[in-house]
């Protein structure tokens, strides 16, 4: 073999090794990098005539799965009443003094107290809510889930939205 065949051969190992790290560099951010999952706790709506307006509470869990604590910025949320063209949102932005840190593999319960008037549409629940993060390091977390009777808890006698579709 020449020299130059074995400079080439050298090289391309060399090339192959650093693929190799870079892949495996890779590998270990996606591994460690912060996962964070919205769960829906309850929902509970007071019983309260129109000149009491007690508020609505939303009690949900952030999960971070990863192991990378992660801070939350902002919190925004917002209720879908129907769909299509008659779609009626609201929504409700809360944002943070200071970043609500999630450690990591753990979880934070947040309460979110929302006005009876801006979540009822003649008396019926929304069919579903969006909680979106913003998180610090500059991405974002979205998860939709929708309200079903078991979630709702205490005193609402009102129909719940598959009750009132029908």
């Amino acid at each position: 073999m020449s020299a130059g065949s074995i400079a080439i051969i050298i090289a391309s190992v060399s090339a192959l090794f650093t693929g190799l790290n870079m892949t495996f560099s890779a590998l270990t951010y996606r591994r460690v990098r912060p996962k964070v999952e919205v769960l829906p706790g309850s929902f509970s709506v007071p019983k309260g005539g129109d000149d009491k307006d007690p508020p609505c509470t939303l009690h949900i869990r952030l999960a971070n799965r990863g192991a990378t604590a992660v801070g939350v910025e902002v919190i925004t949320l917002s209720g879908h009443h129907g769909r299509g063209r008659r779609k009626h949102k609201f929504g409700k932005i809360h944002v943070l003094d200071e970043p609500l840190q999630v450690e990591p593999f753990s979880g934070v319960r947040i309460t979110e107290k929302i006005r009876r008037n801006m979540i009822l549409r003649g008396g019926v629940l929304p069919d579903r809510f969006t909680v979106t993060l913003d998180l610090a390091n500059g991405h974002r977390s979205r998860t939709r889930f929708k309200l079903r009777e078991p979630f709702v808890t205490t005193e609402w006698e009102g129909p719940f939205p598959e009750a009132a579709e029908t």
